[in-house]
């Protein structure tokens, strides 16, 4: 695993998880966006420095996060999550 370097925190990630891709308009132009999603394991450091797209961020448990997240894609990606590290500890163990 590696350390991500973002302003404030520490992480170990794991292999990119998955990408979602959207589209919006924006000024009446089409906005094409890719959102890139990776698994990490806090190890440290202060979220407070997050940028500017999010309101709050902070860690949490992984049994939490479907209750905290408002679409059934952002659902489906924690529950994939919850996959990998269950196949990772069955690796482990």
């Amino acid at each position: 695993m590696k350390s991500p370097r973002r302003p404030g925190w520490r992480c170990a990630s794991w292999p990119r998880s998955t990408e979602s891709n959207t589209c919006s308009l924006q000024g009446g132009a089409k906005i094409h966006k890719t959102v890139h999603f990776w698994l990490m394991e806090a190890i440290g450091g202060d979220l407070g420095g997050h940028d500017h797209e999010f309101d709050e961020v902070r860690w949490v448990p992984l049994a939490d996060a479907p209750g905290l997240l408002t679409f059934e894609t952002e659902r489906a990606l924690v529950e994939r999550a919850a996959r990998m590290i269950a196949g990772a500890s069955e690796v482990r163990a």
